[in-house]
């Protein structure tokens, strides 16, 4: 995730990569900026996402099983 961010693959608000039904399982995603990211459908199971940033990301049919999802308080 980080490579495509740092590669500007993944802009905020047009992705030049989907991750639309993207297989993330068990990824770690911690204090990763995914606000605005089309996520819809992607297996987010087990995924780390403690501090993910997902303002406004589309999470429709996502499954986020297991995934650990603390974040700011």
């Amino acid at each position: 995730m980080r490579f495509l961010y740092g590669a500007k693959l993944i802009i905020k608000g047009s992705s030049i990569v989907s991750l639309r039904n993207a297989d993330l399982r068990g990824a770690d995603l911690f204090d990763t900026d995914l606000s605005e990211v089309d996520l819809s459908g992607a297996d987010l199971r087990k995924a780390q996402l403690v501090y993910a940033d997902l303002v406004k990301a589309n999470l429709q049919d996502a499954d986020l099983s297991g995934a650990e999802m603390m974040g700011h308080l």
